[in-house]
């Protein structure tokens, strides 16, 4: 059974919880991440439906739902930030396939003549590449895409003063992004497979990211290069 948006008070954990959910009705699908607004007035979550709806805790109604123009040609959402006002989604990498005939080298005899075997060929065709969406939570308007990575996006983070935000992608970077300009400032290397998670310090100076080239954490100073002080798992 997909999971439905659950909150579970901090001080009640384990004795009580609100349920969010849509019309008994209508299909229900995976949710892939949620989120509190800064006055924890209101919970943001992903769907696999590629849709993003804002619930109103007191009423557990939906107050926004949040699409984009082009919803038929974006990738499943996997991460979410609500920031102030705006709502950033992660989304992941769509791929067509194409099926295509070919010719094959051999040749098969017929009774008359012969002809060449012909055979399909599954090729996955890029559309889109992974890309942060942002909507404005109160208008529902979506506004400029962060583009630069070039496969899921799996983690989005922000920095504790809220000017940046870190995206961690399966193609095997971590990316730095300036609010205020909408542009990537950084792009973070060194890991060798997908990475799966991103944070901030404290100070905002520094971030850490998971992979699963089997390094647990690797280290950069936010702004400045420097070497890898990443751990194996263990």
């Amino acid at each position: 059974r997909p999971p439905r948006s659950t909150l579970f008070p901090y001080t009640t954990l384990f004795r009580s919880q609100q349920e969010f959910k849509a019309d008994e009705k209508e299909k229900a699908y995976w949710v892939t991440a949620v989120a509190f607004a800064a006055d924890g007035k209101t919970v943001a979550a992903d769907y696999r439906n590629r849709l993003a709806i804002i619930w109103d805790i007191d009423t557990k109604k939906s107050t926004q739902t949040l699409k984009s123009p082009e919803i038929k040609g974006l990738g499943e959402f996997k991460s979410l930030l609500y920031v102030k006002d705006q709502i950033y989604v992660g989304t992941s990498k769509l791929i067509k396939v194409v099926k295509a005939k070919e010719k094959d080298k051999a040749k098969e005899k017929t009774k008359d003549k012969e002809k060449d075997k012909t055979k399909e060929k599954v090729k996955e065709q890029p559309i889109r590449e992974g890309e942060i969406k942002v909507w404005d939570a109160k208008t529902g308007k979506p506004g400029k895409s962060l583009i630069g990575h070039t496969d899921n996006i799996e983690s989005l983070a922000i920095s504790k003063d809220g000017k940046f935000i870190a995206s961690a992608s399966k193609d095997a970077t971590a990316k730095i992004w300036d609010l205020a300009t909408g542009k990537d400032i950084q792009t973070i290397k060194g890991h060798t497979d997908d990475v799966t998670s991103v944070s901030f310090s404290p100070d905002g100076k520094r971030v850490v990211t998971t992979s699963t080239d089997k390094t647990r954490s690797e280290e950069r100073r936010v702004g400045k290069e420097c070497r890898s002080r990443g751990a194996p798992y263990h």
